[in-house]
């Protein structure tokens, strides 16, 4: 922006004074803002200043000149009366003076235009000046706008703090619960480690005092079923598990259950499983009813005799809490598998179910298992009413009762006399 004609007239130190003063207004500085405001309106009366002084100057000069050409006039007139050739030159010099007053009127009207230019560009520098202040209240509103942004996350902060503190003392409370859980778990643990031993104790005085009893006269076993001494024998080729193992046996014949091995009746199974079954296994009575139990026969009989395979029971990694009898070339030996086992989803067997079961909502196809629910053929629910869960084989929970065995067939005994 080029300085108009006035201000290249003013002195160099008020120029850089007022060119400061501009240059300050643009860099809306917050900090220096009174400064600025004081400096530029000192630099504007300074400026104003000037102009009266000028335009003052030029009214003089002006006024000098009239009062000259007057008295030219004047002195005109009284020479005309001595000399007329003088009047004459007078009258020359007199036309020369009004083109002159012409020229400083003239320039005097360019002076006028000059100051009218340098006034608008004032109004100018004020409405710039203004708009900066403008800007600066707008920048301060922001201030105040970020700096209660700051103490609301301040608060935030001290109340998350303080909800962080509670976290930390709801953990430490739930520790302690937990801590007097375990000790409660343990004393329990122990009291059912106390009843199991008694209920162990009672088991083999009642299996004492049963074996201490006269057997009744023998009957003849169902069709298709083998005797040996004063037990049934059957084998079926259906592929089930070992829980529905041994649900279908007791839905065959009340008195039936998976079969056990004792000293007396080994070789007998063993021959039977080789001539009488295709597949390579097959269940038998032999379980654990609780995790980490000790081992069961199914008919409450003495665990007397197992002939566990080589490295039996081996558990795989996992718990292996059911036993099936496996053929080995000329002999056969028990092993031991899981309750979970790694093949395709399970598929009750339906016509087990009805058979076995009692029908709980047959538009759902819902049967009731001993105190267990399913749904065919691959849902089962843990209880009336729930929603069923669809079974998987990453899903432990409930499988207890549901779970695929890859083994075939199942062996079932009964005592006719039973």
């Amino acid at each position: 922006m080029q300085l108009p004609r006035v201000l290249k007239k003013l002195p160099l130190s008020l120029v850089l004074v007022l060119v400061t003063c501009t240059a300050t207004l643009s860099s809306r500085s917050v900090s220096v803002v009174s400064l600025i405001n004081d400096t530029c309106t000192f630099v504007v009366e300074e400026l104003v200043q000037e102009f009266r002084d000028t335009n003052n100057q030029i009214v003089r000069d002006i006024t000098t000149g009239q009062q000259e050409a007057k008295g030219l006039v004047e002195s005109g007139q009284q020479d005309v009366e001595r000399d007329h050739q003088e009047l004459k030159n007078s009258q020359k010099k007199l036309k020369s003076g009004q083109r002159e007053l012409k020229n400083v009127s003239q320039e005097l009207r360019n002076g006028q235009q000059v100051i009218k230019s340098e006034q608008l560009e004032l109004k100018n520098g004020q409405q710039e000046i203004r708009s900066g202040q403008q800007e600066i209240k707008s920048g301060q509103q922001e201030l105040k706008n970020v700096s209660q942004e700051l103490r609301n996350g301040q608060q935030v902060i001290k109340s998350e703090q303080l909800e962080l503190k509670n976290g930390q003392q709801e953990i430490r409370s739930g520790q302690q619960e937990i801590k007097s859980g375990q000790q409660e778990l343990r004393n329990v643990s122990q009291d059912i480690r106390n009843g199991q031993q008694e209920i162990a104790t009672a088991l083999r005085q009642l299996q004492n005092q049963m074996a201490s009893l006269q057997p009744p006269a023998p009957e003849e076993c169902p069709p298709d079923w083998k005797r040996h001494q004063d037990i049934c024998y059957y084998v079926t080729s259906q592929e089930t598990t070992w829980i529905a193992a041994h649900h279908a046996c007791s839905s065959v014949d009340r008195r039936a259950r998976l079969a056990s091995i004792h000293h007396s009746s080994a070789a007998f199974v063993k021959d039977l499983v080789k001539s009488d079954s295709p597949e390579p296994s097959l269940w038998i009575g032999l379980a654990r009813l609780t995790p980490g139990g000790s081992w069961s026969w199914t008919d409450g009989t003495p665990v007397d005799f197992t002939d566990w395979g080589v490295d039996q029971p081996n558990y795989n990694g996992e718990e292996e809490d059911c036993a099936h009898i496996a053929t080995r070339e000329c002999t056969a030996v028990v092993m031991t598998t899981s309750w979970l086992e790694d093949s395709e989803p399970l598929q009750l067997d339906e016509a087990l179910l009805r058979v076995s079961s009692s029908v709980v909502d047959q538009q759902l196809g819902l049967y009731k298992l001993n105190d267990d629910c399913y749904r065919c053929p691959y849902q089962r629910v843990s209880s009336l009413g729930a929603q069923p869960e669809t079974l998987t084989f990453n899903t432990k929970r409930g499988w207890r009762l549901a779970a695929k065995a890859s083994i075939a067939e199942l062996v079932s005994s009964v005592d006719p006399d039973r």
